[in-house]
């Protein structure tokens, strides 16, 4: 590499750091440098006609997959994975050698209008998720660019909106996705965002960047920016900018020039950047004599199976599946007839062959006669006539089976909603058909949450598709019909209304800058803190299939910083038809400082049960799995005490419940002083809340107080500092004695240690 390096001047340096187009690398034949192309498709791949056009002009027909949002109602690490096998394969066929996804950025707000693109509103779920989907696709000689990093949260104002993110919130929620991806799937490269991080914008943020991302996680891969985010490419390439696309970039690539050949530059940087990008070139182009033609029909096959997985059943009021005991059904919704399929924006695919739920409802329901009335157009608007004519054909048939969502226009790359509310027309239709057929079920196909309280009530079966891909269609029939069981589970809380959401007063900002202000309780964390009801629950989706939970156990009830605890139990498939279950491991710290979420999904897997069919299922637990961002100690570390480990079927459906200790020496602790939160040095150990606890009682005024009160004292003054004590003791207490508790604790400490 420094060979190749040392033989180029430093304008083709410069311009190597550019794109030579808007999906391509440049060349150099003369040092055995080949392009790189790349494509936008997280779910399918959007191959522009022309490379060198200014605008999208998209030709290429390619299968179009679910999009991240019902993906992550899989909850199937294996799915994603053999998704990333199979868009290798048609990478390679259309010379495609970067594909740009997925994204896992964090559903903050139902709003986002890009919602459709990302996983989930837990970084745990999206970070495992996406590593899944990038090792398929890698392992395949197909780089994946992980996208967008960090904080990418809406489209209002995304080219300058300045997120301001407290420091732990950003690690625990935001970066964690990235976090996980990077240690467990090594992408070979990462596309920073548009948009500014406490102030900086993220293509010049070394923190994020560098002292994160390479030193910190050891990213060793490239980092592009995202379309047009470099401002100054100077200060992009110093703070860790390899790739600025599109190109070219004559007039940044001049200034970066300029800088080196004045001395304000090193051209060491430059060469990091150079040296990065060959080795991306190296791996691009290791497996070109791989085979390249793919059987699409066999893809779209594969698609279909994707997208049974990934509908989630909400309700289910004895209604599904449909039997040969329904002879006339009515289907309903113009969506049923032209399915929203996908999102908006540069994600969009020229689909290969869209199946529609009309016509493979009607294939799969061969015995019974099949209406369709429209109910709403294009845009969701209704009339009185539309209305009548649906009512009229529900209420002559035995079952009913309505489609509505929201239209493209409501949620693309570029625009946030306004509101989570459905098009009028389409509740307009449900409340038309379930006023005269109460076998009414409704099939949802949207990117992210709406409002759905009114719609489950007038329905006895609820199902969310999201974007289900070309194959929507056949996998809601399948689901319907009971040719599939569904087994999908909600990636992200549906709340009864917008106004419950975490981010509501926050959300999209103002004055160029947006908030975070509900810290680190994003989505079901908020609702289970607040003690919220939520329509459906963050993990909630229903089977035909039951399943029974039992007999939990543990390896061992302590945990020390370098062993491991199995847990143990078993889940059986109580019913009579086979079934997959989604399990999902919480954790509860119990103590009252630091500040913690109710509970955070640490595990979960995806597991298959014949009738009657019972499995051992197992989670291995060591310290990491309890760890928190500490803010004083720039570190990601382990409080020691009680935690309590739940098993659920959903977030609020927890079926199971035990209990470990964790005993941690706090080598990193620092030193004890004044201005110590009390909560911190109560939680250090037992051992030293004990001799804190006596220490300090014995300074105060034990006529003004009692012993059990003092107790109470020190959990409401827990975020204040230990000095603040002195309020309570009329001031008889000297500084010094205070001083000299505090010495003897950390002493005691200083001995635990050794």
């Amino acid at each position: 590499m420094e060979n190749k390096t040392g033989q180029m001047n430093i304008k083709d340096k410069v311009k190597y750091t550019s794109g030579k187009n808007r999906w391509q690398t440049n060349e150099y034949p003369e040092l055995g440098i080949e392009s790189v192309f790349m494509a936008d498709g997280p779910h399918g791949l959007r191959i522009e006609k022309e490379m060198d056009t200014p605008t999208d002009t998209v030709a290429h027909k390619s299968i179009c997959y679910p999009a991240a949002c019902s993906l992550a109602s899989s909850w199937d690490r294996s799915l994603l994975e053999l998704l990333g096998k199979t868009l290798a394969a048609e990478c390679r066929e259309a010379s495609i050698d970067i594909l740009l996804g997925p994204g896992v950025n964090i559903k903050r707000s139902p709003l986002c209008g890009r919602n459709f693109e990302y996983f989930s509103e837990d970084p745990v779920l999206a970070g495992y998720l996406g590593a899944a989907y990038i090792n398929g696709l890698q392992r395949e000689g197909i780089g994946a660019c992980v996208k967008h990093f960090a904080c990418n949260n809406q489209e209002t104002e995304r080219f300058t909106i300045s997120a301001e993110v407290d420091e732990q919130t950003l690690h625990e929620i935001y970066l964690l996705p990235f976090k996980i991806i990077v240690e467990n799937a090594k992408p070979w490269s990462i596309m920073c965002s548009y948009n500014r991080l406490n102030g900086v914008q993220v293509a010049e943020n070394t923190y994020l960047l560098d002292d994160i991302l390479r030193k910190t996680w050891g990213f060793d891969g490239v980092v592009i920016s995202d379309w047009a985010a470099v401002n100054d490419k100077v200060l992009s390439l110093t703070a860790g900018v390899d790739l600025q696309m599109p190109g070219p970039c004559y007039a940044f690539d001049t200034e970066v020039i300029n800088q080196v050949e004045d001395g304000f530059l090193s051209e060491k940087i430059v060469d990091k950047s150079v040296s990065r990008l060959f080795s991306l070139t190296e791996k691009c182009h290791v497996n070109q004599s791989a085979k390249k033609e793919f059987d699409r029909e066999e893809h779209h096959n594969i698609a279909r199976q994707i997208a049974a997985d990934c509908v989630v059943l909400l309700k289910n009021d004895r209604l599904l599946p449909i039997t040969e005991k329904y002879k006339k059904i009515t289907v309903a919704g113009y969506m049923a007839q032209h399915p929203r399929h996908q999102g908006g924006g540069s994600s969009h695919v020229n689909s290969f062959a869209v199946e529609t739920p009309l016509e493979e409802i009607t294939r799969s329901c061969s015995w019974a006669k099949v209406d369709y009335a429209s109910g709403y157009d294009v845009d969701g608007n209704t009339s009185r006539e539309k209305l009548d004519m649906a009512a009229s054909l529900a209420s002559e048939s035995d079952l009913a089976v309505i489609f509505i969502g929201l239209p493209e226009s409501y949620e693309t790359e570029g625009r946030d909603r306004k509101h989570m509310k459905l098009p009028k027309g389409h509740e307009a239709l449900v409340r038309a058909i379930s006023s005269v057929q109460e076998n009414c079920a409704v099939v949802v196909l949207s990117g992210s949450a709406v409002e759905l309280e009114r719609i489950s009530k007038d329905s006895r079966a609820l199902l969310y598709g999201g974007l289900l891909g070309e194959t929507v269609g056949g996998a809601i029939a399948d689901i319907l019909t009971g040719k599939v069981n569904p087994s999908g589970k909600l990636s992200e809380s549906f709340p009864l209304k917008l106004e419950d959401t975490p981010s509501f007063i926050n959300f999209p900002g103002t004055n160029d800058k947006v908030y975070y202000g509900e810290r680190f309780y994003v989505g079901y964390r908020w609702y289970d803190k607040f003690d919220k009801d939520v329509l459906f629950p963050f993990g909630h989706g229903l089977s035909y299939s039951s399943f029974a939970y039992e007999n939990i156990s543990l390896s061992s009830n302590t945990l020390h910083e370098e062993s491991k605890i199995e847990v143990s139990f078993y889940v059986k498939n109580s019913s009579d038809t086979y079934g997959s279950e989604i399990i999902q491991l919480y954790i509860n710290s119990r103590k009252s400082f630091p500040e913690r979420p109710v509970k955070e999904l640490k595990k979960f897997c995806k597991i298959n049960l014949e009738p009657g069919e019972s499995k051992n299922v197992k989670f291995t637990l060591d310290s990491e799995t309890f760890s928190f961002y500490s803010v004083k100690k720039k570190e990601w570390i382990i409080d020691s005490g009680e935690y309590e480990i739940l098993i659920g079927s959903s977030s609020r459906d927890i079926r199971l419940g035990s209990h470990v200790h964790i005993d941690i020496d706090k080598n990193t602790f620092l030193k004890i002083n004044r201005n110590t939160q009390i909560g911190e040095i109560i939680s250090i150990s037992n051992e030293i809340k004990k001799l804190f606890t006596e220490k300090i009682f014995k300074l105060m005024d034990t006529e003004r107080i009692e012993e059990a009160s003092f107790q109470e004292l020190l959990q409401f003054y827990s975020y204040r500092s230990v000095v603040k004590l002195l309020y309570w003791t009329a001031q008889q207490v000297k500084m010094k004695d205070l001083d000299s508790v505090l010495e003897e604790l950390n002493q005691v400490i200083e001995q635990n240690k050794n």
